[in-house]
């Protein structure tokens, strides 16, 4: 039987499968992270960005084990002007992941599961693969990116023009299978925080939601400032009867601010759901 686009289901959807849900609804907690200060700039001694050169930090590149990234791990950036630099990952919050799409936790690929491409036609911000993410039981994931000129992590490393991809950034509605009805939403919350060299944090601004899935996931539908204690979330008054994902690849800029590390957090905006949504971290873009 040929399935028409309204009953495929895309990665955030629910499958029904030997009548079982992919996703699980569980009590868990509200998103909840301490209120980040907007801070200044970085300090007069950091290195203009108009004199530096422009590097990305690619997935494809960070070291695995058993094909997911390590914590701790550092991963190299090559500048436009030849030289390397070295990014830290590490994992400072990362909770135990509910159902099939823990599979894909950490790893490096197109989407969480992979089927966003062909039902929506979305592909990743930059084009390469992205760290593919899944919400967690109760908690966030939380990613942090530490800067260094050295991969012994000796010499930290002020950059500029930081952009942060979220791609396949969106929300989708969840199924009550027992009355075949549309219900509350698994909604992809997502927060950003740069700090600078003298400890200051600061957020960046949405640039741009690119590739939606429809007319209704625009930039102007994004809620949240994208701090962690209110982070950016498509709305589940979005979805309708005939499509139960809205939402597309949100773009983020910090702008000249130079930074020293990024931190990003990724989980949901429904308190009473614990869900196995996946989203990805794009490849970053740094200036150094």
């Amino acid at each position: 039987m040929v399935q028409t686009l309204s009953d495929r289901t895309s990665h955030h959807s629910e499958s029904t499968h030997a009548g079982i849900s992919r996703r699980k609804v569980m009590v868990g907690t509200a998103w909840a992270v301490p209120t980040i200060m907007m801070a200044a700039a970085a300090p007069a001694f950091a290195a203009s960005p108009d004199s530096c050169s422009i590097g990305t930090l690619d997935w494809d590149r960070a070291p695995r084990s058993g094909g997911k990234v390590v914590s701790g791990t550092m991963v190299p950036i090559t500048l436009a002007n030849g030289s390397t630099v070295y990014a830290r990952v590490t994992f400072p919050s990362d909770g135990t992941a509910v159902g099939s799409t823990n599979t894909y936790h950490r790893t490096v690929g197109k989407t969480a599961w992979g089927s966003a491409v062909s039902v929506y036609g979305i592909t990743t911000t930059s084009g390469s693969n992205s760290l593919v993410l899944n919400q967690q039981t109760n908690t966030t994931t939380t990613v942090k990116l530490d800067f260094f000129r050295d991969t012994g992590a000796t010499q930290s490393l002020t950059v500029f023009n930081v952009r942060v991809p979220l791609d396949d950034f969106s929300t989708a509605r969840s199924w009550d299978w027992g009355s075949v009805v549309r219900s509350k939403s698994y909604q992809e919350a997502w927060s950003v925080q740069g700090t600078t060299a003298n400890g200051s944090t600061v957020t960046p601004t949405a640039t741009a939601l690119t590739s939606p899935y429809n007319t209704t996931s625009t930039l102007s539908r994004v809620l949240g400032s994208g701090t962690p204690s209110n982070p950016w979330y498509l709305p589940y008054s979005l979805t309708t009867s005939t499509r139960n994902a809205v939402g597309g690849n949100l773009q983020t800029s910090f702008g000249t601010t130079g930074l020293t590390s990024i931190t990003v957090n990724y989980g949901g905006n429904e308190p009473t759901f614990s869900g196995s949504q996946g989203s990805a971290l794009g490849d970053i873009t740094i200036c150094a």
